[in-house]
């Protein structure tokens, strides 16, 4: 009942089909579709995940986390402490590989990379605490991921 009333929301609410933060692939990144970027939208109000007309109910707040999100499309957190180099939520270990910087959408970005494993299974993430959620990668097994998600706009979801 509570998915198809966030249904009906979405479609009959113009300022929600948007979608708050927007992420999407690259045109032509490997596996992606080479006509059409792939897009994940994120919705803090509602809370929920949509990704191919499928809706993952989502949590945005998690005791111990200064970020997280929590479905069973995407699972991330940013741990209270900022000195921890490794750290576990939802089953996933987050490890924190290291600084980066790098321009983007003309703004010089501050930031971390992160991978979670969950049964050999990894995902890349760079956060910002300036700018939020940068970017994400699909689930991969082998070395490198062959998707990439990116926010649409600064700030990302944070």
């Amino acid at each position: 009942m509570i998915k198809f009333m966030i249904f009906i929301i979405m479609l009959f609410s113009p300022a929600l089909i948007a979608g708050e933060y927007v992420y999407s692939t690259l045109p032509g990144q490997v596996g992606g579709n080479l006509t059409k970027p792939d897009k994940i939208e994120f919705y803090k109000s509602l809370p929920a995940i949509t990704h191919w007309d499928v809706i993952f109910n989502a949590k945005f707040e998690c005791k111990g986390f200064s970020f997280c999100i929590d479905s069973n499309y995407l699972i991330f957190a940013i741990p209270n402490d900022k000195k921890l180099e490794s750290w576990q939520h939802g089953g996933y270990k987050f490890t924190l590989l290291g600084p980066t910087e790098f321009n983007y959408l003309g703004t010089e970005i501050n930031g971390v990379v992160i991978i979670s494993e969950i049964n050999g299974d990894k995902r890349h993430f760079i956060y910002s605490e300036e700018n939020g959620l940068i970017s994400f990668s699909n689930h991969y097994s082998g070395d490198i991921p062959s998707l990439y998600f990116v926010t649409e706009a600064l700030p990302g979801l944070k």
